[in-house]
């Protein structure tokens, strides 16, 4: 009787034991499914985050209009008087365009924005700014107010360059807009100041210079886009060696000729890189 007792003890005792295993290789088990769902969940949520080149080329294209609207909003603001309905409602057209987009790209990134702006706290309200920086200028356009229209424009970019400056991007684009400031600088000076306005500003001019020739390709990807917008930026370079030579030398008239072309020169390299 003794030893039944100890047979059927021993039997419970086994089946314990491999009741704690099984139990345990359960748990081990369900411990390896959800470290995968949550490996699997992390992955999921890396790959949604859009990439910054996403991101850029979404941006591009609005800024692309802005340019357009741009250019003819200063050719209206430079030519006073005669009829500017044609020209006004090209522009207003393209702003349109750019107001219709935008709202699209904020919707799209403003909780899902790239790994890179990650730590902006100012990310949502920098789209919200852009935005109304827009709307400024379609409503002063409207109400044919060039000047203010361009203004605004020109904050809506300020905000760009402050956006990619901040969070560590480096871009060719906008090194060549803070040239852009500066060269109208120049030729302000150049006409009201002759050489001496100049050669205050000039230091300012190549160090700019070399900051665009720092900045990489915009196109990385394609070639023959990044070769134009190098060959561009030569050319910038170029003329802007001739300019400070021009007022080491004291030449006035070759140097007020070169001035004369060189904001030409820099929208050359500012739509190559856009």
């Amino acid at each position: 009787m003794l030893k039944l007792k100890k047979f059927i003890g021993g039997i419970v005792l086994l089946a314990l034991l491999a009741g704690f295993a099984i139990s345990a290789d359960s748990s081990k088990a369900e411990d390896v499914n959800e470290n995968k769902d949550v490996a699997s969940n992390e992955s999921n949520e890396a790959s949604v985050l859009p990439s910054l080149g996403q991101f850029d080329s979404d941006v591009a294209q609005c800024r692309r209009q802005m340019r357009k609207y741009c250019a003819i909003a200063q050719q209206i603001m430079e030519r006073p008087g005669g009829s500017k309905d044609d020209e006004c409602s090209e522009a207003l057209s393209y702003i349109r365009e750019v107001r219709k987009q935008w709202p699209l790209i904020q919707t799209k990134y403003q909780d899902n924005r790239p790994q890179e702006y990650a730590n902006d706290s100012k990310f949502k309200s920098r789209l919200t700014d852009i935005a109304n920086a827009m709307q400024d200028m379609e409503s002063h356009l409207e109400n044919r107010r060039a000047k203010q229209s361009l203004l605004s424009c020109a904050f809506a970019c300020d905000l760009f360059v402050q956006m990619h400056k901040q969070n560590g991007l480096v871009y060719a684009l906008d090194r060549i807009y803070q040239l852009r400031k500066v060269a109208k600088t120049a030729i302000i000076a150049g006409k009201n100041k002759g050489l001496a306005g100049v050669s205050v500003i000039l230091p300012d001019l190549l160090y700019y210079r070399n900051q665009v020739i720092l900045a990489p390709c915009p196109w990385p990807e394609d070639a023959e886009k990044c070769k134009l917008c190098q060959d561009a930026v030569k050319k910038l370079s170029s003329m802007l060696d001739d300019l400070a030579l021009c007022v080491q030398r004291g030449e006035k008239k070759k140097m007020m000729e070169v001035l004369k072309v060189l904001l030409e020169t820099v929208n050359e390299a500012y739509g190559a890189a856009l």
